[in-house]
């Protein structure tokens, strides 16, 4: 069975919708994530009420995909990646993807 990726778009305040979002192929040094779990905080929040100061000051612009704060399953990697393999649960952030740990190994 393949399952879909979705996704929460924020297409402006208050306003939110679930879209079909098409699997890709992760580059020479990406992983490609099967995410089990988003976590919602206050900025996704802010960005759902248009309130968020980088919408304010023209620094962001919807649509926008909130969750930022993740944890899913290593599906792919691209063959310059090291130190992962298929089946690590990750958990990572969406500012810190560049230090991406496996959450357990063994």
């Amino acid at each position: 069975m393949t399952t879909v990726p979705h996704q929460v778009v924020l297409g402006g305040p208050q306003y939110l919708r679930v879209a079909i979002q098409p699997a890709g192929t992760p580059g020479p040094d990406e992983l490609m994530i099967a995410v089990d779990a988003v976590g919602i905080c206050g900025t996704d929040l802010e960005l759902l009420a248009g309130s968020m100061g980088y919408l304010t000051i023209g620094r962001a612009s919807y649509p926008i995909v909130p969750g930022h704060e993740w944890t899913g399953t290593v599906t792919a990697a691209g063959p310059d990646v090291d130190g992962f393999v298929i089946g690590d649960r990750v958990v990572g952030m969406l500012d810190r993807l560049r230090n991406l740990q496996p959450v357990h190994r063994g």
